[in-house]
């Protein structure tokens, strides 16, 4: 699966197989590692009120908050 987030639009490119097992499954994981940490992304068919949510860890948001602050 790739990712391309550009002005406002997000495209997945997703291969044949790919595209096979979203369509049995309903949901779609793959991790990339980054030093010794892991990213995962995740395609799952939940799309509710005209919106896709993307979901984070409890607390990242403050993490990303008090980086945000100390960068100033």
């Amino acid at each position: 699966m790739k990712i391309r987030i550009k002005a406002s639009s997000i495209r997945l490119r997703l291969t044949k197989s790919e595209v096979e097992e979203f369509s049995e499954k309903g949901l779609i994981r793959e991790t990339t590692q980054f030093s010794n940490k892991s990213f995962t992304c995740v395609l799952k068919f939940n799309f509710y009120y005209d919106a896709i949510s993307t979901n984070f860890p409890k607390g990242l948001q403050k993490a990303w908050a008090l980086k945000e602050v100390s960068q100033l």
